[in-house]
């Protein structure tokens, strides 16, 4: 009878336990530190904004950002995820996309150049091919604001200029790919 009422006890215990998520602190010290902070949060941030999203993914700005400034090592796991999430395997997600989008804006302003000295040769190849290939729309028209927004504000970071020169050379490449799209108006109906 005894055992009954324990069992049934730790029953109703169990069930008001919090259940421990796979990504949560298991009690290692490894596995909380800036660096698993931010990507774990990252990931969240970027992969929870979908189709029916509640706006939820708000709620990992405040720790992302934390990670990013407590942590160069942090700042360099946020670049390298951010990264991830914009290319081209997430053409078919441009939810992740425009959340990896904001990420760049956030981060660039807080923590700033903790973060943007982490913007190799492969970040900025992979923003170039979402430039020319990415499919969706508002996804190529947010990142576009975001560089045309570095290019006017933040041209003084030299640690962004790889990636301000990479804009405006594609910048040139659209500009004239436009003009040789463009239909000249017949002479015949120039006044």
């Amino acid at each position: 009878m005894k055992a009954m009422k324990n069992m049934g006890m730790n029953r109703m215990l169990g069930s008001l336990k919090r259940s421990k998520d796979s990504n949560e602190e298991t009690g290692d010290p490894q596995l909380d530190t800036p660096e698993v902070n931010a990507a774990r949060n990252i990931r969240s941030f970027c992969e929870s904004g979908g189709p029916d999203g509640s706006g939820e993914e708000v709620l990992y700005l405040p720790a992302i950002v934390e990670a990013a400034e407590s942590s160069p090592g942090a700042a360099k796991e946020c670049a390298y995820h951010i990264r991830k999430y914009l290319s081209k395997d997430n053409f078919s997600k441009p939810y992740i996309q425009y959340n990896a989008i904001m990420l760049i804006r956030i981060l660039t302003d807080n923590p700033g150049k903790t973060f943007t000295r982490n913007i190799d040769v492969k970040f900025i190849q992979t923003v170039k091919e979402l430039l020319r290939t990415g499919r969706d729309p508002s996804v190529k028209q947010l990142l576009m604001e975001t560089l045309i927004t570095f290019t006017r504000d933040k041209a003084d970071d030299e640690t962004l200029a790889p990636l301000i020169e990479m804009w405006k050379k594609e910048q040139e490449k659209m500009v004239k790919l436009a003009a040789s799209f463009q239909v000249h108006e017949p002479s015949s109906l120039r006044p």
